[in-house]
């Protein structure tokens, strides 16, 4: 795996043996990259179910002023810490371990606003936010984007307040972005 753009682009980052994790491939990360442009710069980032760190670590390249990475596998955790000294991001960055809806409850309760969400659960978990008591931690212009199993999408339920802009799919994978309803940017409208 590498950093595909920006401030250290073209750098190796660490992995783990296969069937551990399953990182994001180069190909969608750059699609997603692509997509999200300049609103990666100056962004806070929350990387859910982070794994090797390989979707945050591209954000604080290409610009993101700080990224908190949460995982609940103790090996991801340290890769993460690996990958971010390796690159000396230690001081843009937040490491939590832990339940990732479990700390979306606790950014919320602290009050806790994110630019960029970015989700990437199990393949085979359903990713259900909908037992939230209120919405994301997302900044009135945030974007969430979830990477997921073709046949298994997400549960947002109506408490969740999110509109799908768009939606990109690379086999058996599929990129949706959300934003919250009240937003006014259209930015990311799906064309």
């Amino acid at each position: 795996m590498r950093i595909i753009s920006g401030e250290v682009g073209g750098r190796r980052i660490k992995g783990v043996s296969k069937g551990v994790l399953r990182p994001t491939t180069e190909r969608v990360k750059e699609a997603l990259f692509n997509i999200l442009g300049e609103k990666v710069r100056g962004a806070l980032v929350l990387d859910l179910y982070a794994g090797t760190g390989n979707l945050g670590l591209e954000a604080l390249s290409r610009g993101a002023e700080e990224v908190t990475f949460v995982d609940l596998n103790q090996d991801a955790i340290q890769i993460i810490r690996e990958n971010l000294r390796s690159l000396n991001y230690t001081k843009k960055a937040r490491i939590y371990r832990g339940d990732a809806l479990l700390h979306l409850k606790r950014f919320e309760k602290r009050r806790e606003r994110f630019d960029l969400i970015f989700a990437d659960p199990p393949y085979l978990t359903k990713f259900q936010i909908s037992n939230l008591k209120s919405q994301l931690p997302l900044t009135p212009e945030g974007l969430l984007v979830l990477q997921h199993y073709k046949k298994n999408p997400p549960e947002l339920g109506i408490v969740s307040e999110l509109k799908k802009i768009r939606e990109r799919r690379f086999g058996e994978t599929v990129l949706s972005f959300y934003i919250l309803h009240e937003a006014h940017s259209r930015k990311f409208e799906a064309k």
